[in-house]
């Protein structure tokens, strides 16, 4: 499909202006119509600072576009207590240790899958080339999150990490038969 557009200008300046923003439109489209099934977030959110690790697959980021809730994508770590004098799962406090030490007041980049029901930001975290959702699971501290995804997210690489993280006992697979998946310990019925 081609598109002829007929435009007069009043002064040579006003005509490169507008060369110049038809161009910049295009190659933006170009470059969006690139990703698809990703979207990254505005402008240099991308590369945001971790203000917060709530727990193994929770964060606090801040960037040039504000604050933001990031959801680790595709891995589910021990819950931690939710409230006073509630215990919380075994490990918990190892996997948000661990997290933190990861990436807490570092630059990460985000690739971004949309948000969950809370508003979250669904993301795999990314710090100095390294998958830091991943590298969750192969310290034993997630198990790959066995629920939906959105598309063009694989899981296979994370269900493959958490299979040899089981193997070799690491982390919270050292509870052996008295492990409990996050999902059953927030819905033990």
């Amino acid at each position: 499909m081609l598109l002829t557009v007929s435009v007069r200008f009043e002064t040579e300046s006003a005509k490169r202006a507008f060369a110049i923003a038809a161009r910049l439109v295009i190659g933006l489209f170009l470059i969006g119509s690139m990703y698809p099934g990703r979207q990254a977030l505005a402008g240099d959110q991308r590369r945001p600072t971790v203000l917060k690790v709530y727990d193994g697959d929770t964060i606090l980021v801040a960037g040039p576009g504000g604050r933001k809730l990031i959801r680790l994508l595709g891995i589910d770590a021990p819950e931690t207590s939710k409230g006073k004098g509630k215990p919380g799962q075994p490990y918990s406090r190892k996997a948000r240790r661990h997290l933190a030490d990861l990436i807490l007041k570092r630059t990460i980049t985000l690739t971004a899958y949309g948000e969950d029901r809370y508003q979250r930001t669904l993301a795999v975290v990314s710090c100095e080339g390294r998958d830091i959702n991943l590298a969750m699971i192969e310290a034993g501290l997630a198990e790959a999150y066995r629920g939906r995804t959105p598309e063009g997210f694989d899981k296979t690489p994370y269900l493959e990490a958490e299979a040899l993280a089981r193997q070799s006992m690491a982390g919270m697979w050292r509870q052996g038969a008295a492990y409990v998946s996050p999902n059953r310990w927030k819905h033990p019925h």
